[in-house]
This record gives C-alpha cells, sequence and structure tokens, in this order.
C-alpha cells in the first residue's frame, strides 16, 4: 500500500499542499514561540535531555532516509532520461508527481516536525542563540519547501536533505 502512494504521488491532492497550510502553521509557529518563551522565562526550565536525544534520533533517520530515497530516484530518472540535465534545469511543465516528488513532500513534511527544535529549546528555560534568525528560519523554511514542490523549483533534489542556497524557478 506505501509504494502504491510512493510512486503514484500527486502533490496536488497530498495532504498539506494548499498553501494555507504552511502560512497558518508558520503564523501558528512564531506565536507559539515568543509565549512559550516569555512563560519560561519567568517560570524557568526543564530537562529535556533525553526528549532532545530521541529527536535528533528522528532527525538524523529521517534525513538519512530522505537522502538516500531521493538518491535512488535521481539515479533512476537520470537513467531513464539518459541525461541528468532535468536536475539543474527541470522544465517548467513538469508536474509534481511520482517517487521523486514524493521525496520532495516527505522532505517538506519533516519542516513541520523540525518546528519542535525551538519549542524543545524553550524548555530548557533559555531562547536558542540567536533567537530572532532561528525563528526566523523555521517559519520561512516551511514555506519555502512547500515552494519548492508547488512551483517545481530547479534544484529542489539536489536541496533536498539540506537547502542552502535560494534556488532558480526557470533555466534559460
Amino acid at each position: 500500500m506505501i509504494f502504491d502512494y510512493y510512486n503514484s504521488f500527486d502533490w496536488q491532492s497530498a495532504p498539506l499542499s494548499d498553501v494555507r497550510a504552511p502560512l497558518a502553521a508558520s503564523a501558528c509557529y512564531v506565536a507559539v514561540v515568543l509565549v512559550l518563551g516569555a512563560a519560561t522565562r519567568r517560570l524557568g526550565g526543564v530537562d529535556t535531555k533525553p526528549l532532545q536525544a530521541a529527536h535528533n534520533m528522528v532527525l538524523c533517520l529521517g534525513s538519512l532516509a530522505m537522502a538516500l530515497g531521493t538518491l535512488v530516484e535521481i539515479v533512476q530518472r537520470s537513467a531513464s532520461e539518459g541525461s541528468t540535465r532535468w536536475l539543474f534545469c527541470e522544465a517548467p511543465s513538469t508536474e509534481p508527481r511520482g517517487a521523486l516528488w514524493f521525496w520532495a513532500y516527505v522532505y517538506y513534511l519533516s519542516k513541520y516536525y523540525e518546528l519542535l527544535d525551538t519549542v524543545l529549546q524553550l524548555l530548557k528555560g533559555r531562547p536558542p542563540p540567536h533567537f530572532a534568525l532561528h525563528v526566523y528560519h523555521h517559519a520561512v523554511v516551511l514555506v519555502m519547501a512547500w515552494g519548492w514542490i508547488e512551483h517545481v523549483q530547479t534544484l529542489s533534489f539536489i536541496g533536498t536533505p539540506q537547502p542552502t542556497f535560494p534556488m532558480p524557478q526557470y533555466c534559460a
């Protein structure tokens, strides 16, 4: 059953594919961390080491699965198309469907899970270093990951495990 969904993945019918999902989640995230930050400064923190360790393990294993899954699908698509040009210069007419786009979707979903980073840090009783930048990053990356799929972004599969630079939408 999971393999049927994996191979027939279609972004347009996927949960959280509407732009309102990442926008609402980002807004709620900012509100929650601002309130939680103020509350924990007054009340003090709790020991989150075991929870943080488990959270980090999930992040590591998830990143490994996304990297390997994406790599396998990149190799398969490159072999079937006889080129890697699409990887650097995706056709604007491409539809976000199939196994490769499934991995982009998993990456997008992982950004929701990563919102817990800030919550766990705040529960310790202190904000993360560079708090404003940290919150901005998590709120914006969620929308960015949505945009990669929605607008069939060039180079998105290279950045799926960890984005490091803005992606051009189309190649000349």
